[in-house]
């Protein structure tokens, strides 16, 4: 489910969203397609998210 929040001890704020760009009757009954579809999602937000934080910090190592 989309949501949002705040997390007040680490001092961040997140939104969550769904997309989905297949009919929903094939996402329903296909669930490796399913599957598929969240695993590249997270993918991609895990690599924004990244990007993001590294962008913020001047990527300290």
């Amino acid at each position: 489910m989309p949501g949002e929040g705040v997390d007040p001890a680490a001092k961040i704020r997140y939104r969550t969203e769904i997309l989905i760009k297949a009919p929903l009757r094939q996402i329903e009954t296909d669930v490796l397609l399913a599957t598929d579809f969240l695993g590249k999602g997270l993918e991609s937000w895990l690599h924004d998210l990244k990007a993001t934080a590294e962008a913020r910090t001047g990527d300290r190592r």
